[in-house]
């Protein structure tokens, strides 16, 4: 007998299933059309993602249930971390890059697993902010330096500002956890005996300030051209504020994970994505990320 929501008693259309879905459906589309720019693939992804937001505002009720079993886990997760520091002071960054890695597939959605490129980009894109982050945050939040002794402002023609500074670089490409370095190491490990040209890439992070093609890739071997690492930050910065919080006790911290998160997403892909080809994706990316200030994330 076939009940609502029912077939055969055994296939669940609830309107959280059908919402997922149609979500995922709708990433996929939109996929495509990034890449083909049709217009028609487009407004298909558009309208399954708009009866995909109708379904899962149906089950608004449950969310505060699953609320109240997230912060159960938080506080399990805690004690665990308070538990086995003892033994492993880096307990902590080591389950949070696993948990911070996996909260950006997840806001990333199925554009994530369809185009590692994508997640490689915005991977780069938050560990470049997270430089320039760590150096605002630690020195002049706190009243310890002046914000002109850190950073040099520029003005692009575009009327934005953007920052340049040797303590943003010391994270980015200087540090034994340099981003850089991750990389570089990544790449040794993979057998890439040339490593990423660096120069190279600030060269035309460089040339695009103040311009339309700041924070888009130009990555050879790669179609990515559509990918833009500012809207990748923006999109997941502040939404990843409380998942730092529970793992790094300073901003610094929040540097040494991503540049982990980074190594793990060279190495994971390895087969779908050249590492030459990662190596750029990541820079690029990050690079132009640690350029921004937070006046550009609201």
């Amino acid at each position: 007998m076939i009940k609502t929501g029912e077939i055969s008693g055994r296939c669940d259309l609830s309107p959280k299933k059908i919402g997922h879905v149609l979500n995922a459906i709708g990433s996929v589309f939109m996929g495509y059309f990034l890449v083909e720019k049709s217009y028609l693939i487009g407004g298909i992804g558009v309208i399954c993602l708009m009866y995909a937001i109708v379904m899962l505002t149906k089950t608004n009720k449950k969310r505060g249930y699953r609320a109240k079993v997230s912060n159960k886990i938080d506080r399990r997760i805690k004690k665990y971390i308070e538990k086995e520091s003892k033994k492993d002071p880096l307990i902590a960054l080591k389950i949070g890059c696993v948990e911070i890695e996996n909260k950006i597939i997840e806001m990333l959605g199925v554009m994530s697993y369809f185009r590692p490129e994508v997640l490689m980009c915005a991977v780069g894109a938050v560990a470049g902010y997270a430089c320039h982050s760590a150096i605002r945050e630690e020195l002049i939040e706190t009243g310890k330096v002046e914000e002109s002794k850190i950073f040099v402002r520029v003005e692009g023609t575009d009327g934005n500002v953007y920052y340049y500074g040797d303590a943003p670089n010391k994270f980015l490409i200087k540090d034994p956890f340099s981003i850089l370095a991750t990389v570089n190491s990544a790449m040794e490990e993979l057998g890439v005996k040339l490593p990423p040209n660096i120069d190279a890439e600030l060269e035309y992070v460089a040339s695009t300030i103040g311009g339309e093609s700041f924070g888009r890739l130009k990555v050879s071997n790669a179609n990515v051209d559509e990918l833009m690492s500012i809207d990748l930050v923006r999109l997941l910065w502040k939404r990843l504020i409380p998942e730092f919080d529970k793992y790094c006790t300073n901003p610094v911290e929040r540097v040494v994970l991503m540049s982990k998160i980074v190594s793990n997403v060279i190495h994971k892909n390895k087969e779908l994505v050249q590492p030459e080809v990662a190596a750029q994706i990541i820079l690029q990316s990050a690079i132009a990320a640690s350029k921004i200030g937070p006046e550009w994330l609201d």
